[in-house]
């Protein structure tokens, strides 16, 4: 896609006191819920502190129109079996990239990588075709304050910055790779009916 329309994007988004969460961005001027959410939760210091602002009660008005969208997935800064899905806790989400290439085994590809940068470790997600989450993967638990994760479309193999050492990363495969993966279908017809 181009620049001035990237298409639906997925965003690591850091929470304030209690949670961290992974939004879709399908379109413009979505509302998320910052700062009176955080994740599928009410950020209730925010919502009752003084003075009273133009926010949390705004929602569906004039100068807030747009109704908060879920993200679709959080997880807690302290209890992993808060998380939805449960299972992980994190500090400081980081965005992350989708697999396209065929270096990795076939159940990386099409799959989501994301991370949180303070717990230092990198998930994979399966994102279905209605942009629902399927599931999550650990990935690695290790990596050393993880950001900016990206595909190398010269090479294929994901990348990532470690802030922790300064250093950027190339994550690749060694083992065998399946050479018969499943097809993928495509089609079309004039008429649709």
């Amino acid at each position: 896609t181009s620049a001035a329309s990237p298409g639906t994007l997925l965003v690591g988004d850091v929470g304030w006191s209690n949670w961290e969460e992974t939004d879709v961005v399908a379109q413009p001027g979505q509302n998320f819920g910052w700062p009176c959410m955080e994740g599928f939760h009410a950020n209730l210091p925010y919502q009752t502190a003084g003075p009273a602002h133009n926010g949390c009660g705004s929602v569906g008005s004039p100068t807030n129109p747009n109704a908060w969208t879920p993200p679709i997935s959080d997880w807690n800064h302290t209890d992993a079996t808060l998380s939805s899905p449960p299972g992980v806790t994190g500090l400081a989400a980081a965005g992350g990239a989708f697999y396209s290439d065929t270096l990795y085994p076939g159940s990386y590809r099409g799959r989501y990588f994301f991370a949180d940068y303070a717990e230092g470790w990198i998930r994979v997600a399966t994102v279905g075709s209605n942009l629902t989450l399927m599931s999550t993967l650990d990935f690695g638990s290790t990596m050393e304050s993880p950001v900016d994760l990206r595909v190398n479309p010269a090479n294929g193999d994901l990348y990532y910055v470690s802030i922790a050492t300064g250093e950027v990363r190339r994550i690749r495969y060694t083992g065998p790779v399946e050479s018969n993966s499943a097809p993928l279908a495509q089609a079309a017809a004039t008429p649709r009916f």
